[in-house]
């Protein structure tokens, strides 16, 4: 167990000598090169040391350096980071004994989110508004998870990373105890090519509009919803307010949305709300389910750095494999590509050839072929 405040870092070590089984044993203490206070910024966390890892601390002190949208926005809560160097594994990361309400996500390496969640448990103590991130399937790296809150909240936290199905959590399973967005402001319907609001002043007795003006219709093409809140189950007989938010993600960017994090030949269930900073967040979607299967064997692919991937040209051709002198700066990946003339201008009114050969194993699935 350990516990965390903020403190400025030492670094030390050990000079060995520079002779065979010569060691020097002087011990050299420097600032960190990371800079500020430990536990503030990615580029001096605090760290994971071992599986199961328990830590209790307080974001007090800290800055507010972060956020990710959970799907609430606009935390100025401050934050604490833990840099995580993973050996690959499936794992649950759980805030649920913390003190105030909280909120977890996880980045790679490259600053890239790859898990959020706000709300999924309580404390023993019934407290809600904990988070809690289960089945996170991660790659070998470096991953630097995100102790924050939610709004303006701050305050003591536990944060618990175990292996997936070591532990249970109590979830928070009653949607009238949930947050909202926003009270809605406006309510409409459909007439014609807009949107009527029932906000303005109606005829009495009747759903007309007294003066329905050009301000009271919504175009239809006009999007209201900011973003999407997915959730996720393994299990049927959940209702889909029992659902675990897995992500949420901009209007612009959806659909179509891709979930990583799941084991091959086993079902799933998901179901959608459409959120905006206005009206707040709608009811939850019809039920969708799928099962992942796991891919076939690739039946061919090459990024041309040790061969030239099997491509054939005709005897007398312009298409030559190798670096690229003249046209593009660069290849896509490495250094080498397949071009007409690599160092000079293609000649003019040129028909040239250039293909190759392999086989399509036999297969149920739709196969998609992809040329960066």
């Amino acid at each position: 167990m350990w516990s965390h405040r903020p403190r400025m870092l030492l670094q030390q070590s050990w000079n060995k000598g520079h002779q065979p089984g010569q060691t020097d044993h002087r011990i050299f203490l420097t600032n960190y090169t990371g800079g500020g206070v430990q536990g503030d910024l990615i580029t001096s966390p605090f760290f994971v040391t071992e599986i199961p890892f328990q830590v209790n601390g307080s974001t007090e002190d800290f800055n507010d350096d972060y956020d990710e949208s959970c799907p609430y926005t606009g935390s100025t809560s401050p934050d604490v980071v833990y840099q995580f160097d993973s050996p690959g594994g499936t794992y649950d990361f759980s805030l649920c004994e913390s003190g105030y309400d909280t909120k977890i996500y996880i980045y790679d390496n490259s600053m890239t989110n790859i898990a959020c969640n706000d709300d999924a448990c309580s404390n023993s103590a019934g407290d809600q508004y904990r988070s809690l991130l289960e089945n996170v399937s991660l790659d070998a790296g470096t991953y630097f998870v995100i102790v924050d809150g939610y709004g303006g909240d701050n305050g003591d936290y536990e944060l618990l990373i175990d292996y997936t199905g070591s532990r249970s959590y109590s979830y928070n399973y009653d949607p009238a105890d949930k947050k909202s967005l926003a009270e809605p402001v406006a309510v409409y319907r459909e007439r014609g090519s807009g949107f009527i609001s029932f906000s303005s002043e109606l005829l009495p007795g009747s759903n007309e509009l007294q003066n329905p003006g050009a301000e009271n219709v919504l175009p239809h093409d006009r999007d209201v919803v900011t973003h999407y809140s997915i959730f996720r189950s393994r299990e049927p007989e959940n209702s889909v307010e029992e659902y675990s938010l897995i992500n949420t993600v901009p209007s612009e960017d959806a659909p179509p949305y891709t979930d990583f994090q799941v084991e091959n030949e086993r079902q799933y269930y998901y179901s959608v709300s459409a959120l905006d900073d206005q009206y707040g967040e709608s009811d939850r979607s019809a039920v969708a389910s799928a099962v992942p299967l796991a891919a076939n064997a690739l039946p061919y692919m090459t990024d041309l750095e040790n061969d030239d991937g099997g491509f054939i040209a005709g005897d007398i051709t312009q298409w030559d494999w190798g670096t690229p002198e003249y046209g593009p700066e660069e290849a896509f990946s490495g250094e080498n590509v397949w071009g007409t003339n690599l160092d000079g201008s293609y000649q003019d009114n040129s028909e040239e050839l250039l293909y190759n050969i392999f086989n399509i194993p036999e297969s149920s699935l739709p196969m998609f072929f992809r040329f960066p």
